[in-house]
């Protein structure tokens, strides 16, 4: 994994791995069953030309969506267009002339793509929306200023009911002394700030809801212990309903999530010990109030491991997606009431080569889609899609390694909830116009399983 868990430091762990991390939009209906049930490519450029995947998701008619980056020199926005089997359908590469930018996250919207990436320029970071049409042309882009001199990291995504946009990111231009905010940006469909907020709890994440309103994530100042935090917020960025949860040691909420009965599915990490943390899930009912937690731990990693997303599968289960201090990503198959079924931590079984996962989603057959790079030293990296079927397999691919460490389900402290008041503070930056190209590209597809 290219982001871990740290010792002792839940907060760490949530800054240094789940804000590289986006939203992940629900399993969408598919407009035909998928054709290919597994597979592993690789798509690599012309010469020693470095590619990472950042993110994935399935697509209306079963193929998926890749948002990824050309890091060899300019880092230039990579979009890869797959269809079931994993082939590419269209692929381009967009530009900001005499700028770099990276690729974070991609959605599918009603109308196209929406597609979020940090242009690094000389002047302070800055968050840039591209609005693509079904075939990548761009519809319109708009950058988004952080107030300061250092920037923000995207971590949301989303097309929300009325059709327009939920930008979400950690923004560490903002400082209150609790530590850089939660910053949310709610869009119209052409790219206008409707409202702006930032919410000052150490940032996990923030989601739209069926009911136009929101649900936030994340944690309090490690001061004396890490609390996580959970809040719900109106269609207007307004708080409907706070609480902290204390497990009475350190402990972060990474990602919060609606689920198909109206409640919610938080998962994070809590402390076991001064140099270990264990996996963490809560399921929340429409309220707030707890259903029911488990914790996660494997004797493989005596560092341990947090998780940084959780979202409901096919079968009515769910995927947990965690990170370890031991170098591997894992993603776990759940039941509706979070008992593991498998477990799997892809891994190259040969060739010297590394494996680096950066996103997963779940996908309409039950099984999953992941994004991220496969290289070595003398290897330059090559962008990676990874589909595994319903029990977590990739069929005729004798080189990668699918099964993951046992997890063993314990029991967490328990959960005492706690009023919580969460200070919001309204900002006001205003978006600026930013000039794009989009053009063709030419990444070679090749087996993965061949290597």
């Amino acid at each position: 994994m290219g982001h871990r868990i740290m010792k002792n430091k839940p907060s760490r762990f949530l800054l240094g791995c789940i804000l590289a991390y986006g939203a992940i939009a629900p399993i969408p209906a598919m407009a035909q069953e998928t054709a290919a049930r597994s597979f592993d490519h690789l798509y690599s450029g012309i010469g020693p030309q470095n590619f990472l995947g950042r993110a994935i998701q399935q697509t209306s008619d079963g193929g998926y969506i890749i948002a990824g980056v050309n890091v060899t020199t300019a880092l230039n926005v990579q979009i890869l267009k797959l269809d079931a089997t994993g082939a590419v359908a269209w692929q381009n590469v967009y530009d900001v002339h005499g700028q770099s930018s990276d690729g974070f996250l991609v959605q599918q919207t009603s109308t196209g793509y929406i597609v979020v990436a940090v242009l690094d320029a000389s002047s302070p970071n800055v968050m840039i929306v591209m609005n693509l049409d079904p075939d990548g042309a761009l519809l319109w882009t708009a950058s988004y200023p952080t107030g300061g001199a250092i920037g923000a990291l995207p971590s949301t995504i989303e097309q929300t009911p009325d059709g327009g946009y939920l930008l979400g990111a950690t923004n560490y231009d903002i400082y209150d002394g609790v530590g850089p905010p939660l910053w949310a940006l709610k869009l119209d469909a052409a790219g206008n700030i409707v409202w702006q907020n930032a919410y000052h709890m150490l940032t996990g994440s923030i989601h739209s809801t069926a009911d136009g309103g929101f649900i936030a994530a994340g944690y309090s100042l490690c001061n004396p212990t890490c609390t996580p935090w959970i809040v719900k917020l109106d269609g207007g960025g307004g708080v409907a309903w706070q609480f902290q949860y204390e497990l009475g040691a350190n402990a972060s909420a990474a990602s919060a999530r609606q689920t198909a009965d109206g409640g919610y599915l938080i998962a994070g990490g809590y402390a076991v010990s001064s140099s270990a943390n264990d996996a963490w899930l809560m399921k929340l009912g429409a309220d707030g109030n707890v259903q029911w937690q488990h914790g996660y731990s494997s004797s493989s990693c005596a560092e341990g491991f947090g998780a940084y997303d959780a979202q409901p599968a096919a079968d009515g289960g769910y995927y947990m997606m965690m990170a370890s201090e031991c170098s591997y990503g894992m993603i776990a198959k759940l039941d509706a009431d979070g008992a593991v079924r498998w477990v799997d931590a892809p891994v190259i079984a040969s060739g010297g080569l590394g494996l680096l996962i950066d996103w997963f989603a779940p996908t309409s057959d039950g099984g999953y889609v992941s994004t991220g790079s496969v290289g070595s030293v003398a290897l330059p990296p090559r962008l990676m899609a990874l589909k595994a079927d319903s029990q977590g397999g990739v069929r005729a691919c004798s080189k990668l390694t699918m099964t993951g460490p046992r997890l063993v389900e314990v029991t967490p402290p328990a959960v005492q909830i706690a009023a919580l008041g969460i200070n919001v503070e309204a900002t006001s930056i205003l978006p600026a116009t930013v000039v794009i190209a989009g053009n063709p590209s030419q990444l070679a597809q090749s087996n993965g399983c061949a290597y």
